[in-house]
């Protein structure tokens, strides 16, 4: 059975691991390709096109220099995550991979200096002490820890930028 009518696969993130939704786009991908699609059509002058977005409101307190600045904060997260998904259906996992996603969880996540390093070299303790199977399990869940990651605009980001 094919996956949908006219594609073997998603046309953003190439899996068919979810159902087809809509478009060429499985279930995951569609929704936020909807959104990039609104957020990139967002005028700060056209109050019709200012939708908002996984409750973002893209008329924030800011200037209109800085709206788009703001826009294209939204849609290179959006962008990342569609990444993310891609990366999902890697099919070879390395322990590098997972000592790279662990580091960007901490990142995002914890709180201290060292939040990162504290995975450094556990390359070699994904490589050997686990076989592929586990590595891509592993690898999927930490994917799936970054992708369900709330979006985040920073609006004081945005008023620090300009002085």
């Amino acid at each position: 059975m094919a996956w949908s009518k006219k594609f073997s696969s998603c046309q953003s993130c190439g899996t068919n691991e979810w159902n087809h939704l809509a478009r060429g786009y499985c279930k995951k991908c569609y929704p936020l390709i909807k959104d990039l699609e609104t957020i990139k059509c967002w005028d700060v002058n056209k109050n019709k096109t200012l939708i908002t977005v996984r409750g973002v409101n893209p008329k924030p307190h800011i200037n209109d220099s800085q709206f788009k600045k703001y826009q294209s904060n939204f849609i290179n997260q959006i962008e990342s995550r569609l990444g993310l998904y891609k990366l999902y259906n890697k099919s070879n996992v390395e322990g590098l991979d997972i000592e790279g996603c662990f580091k960007t969880i901490a990142e995002d996540y914890c709180t201290g200096s060292n939040k990162s390093s504290d995975f450094h070299g556990a390359v070699t303790k994904y490589d050997l002490k686990f076989n592929a199977r586990q590595r891509k399990l592993i690898y999927k869940d930490l994917l799936l820890l970054r992708i369900n990651r709330q979006f985040r605009v920073n609006h004081t980001q945005i008023y620090f930028d300009n002085y």
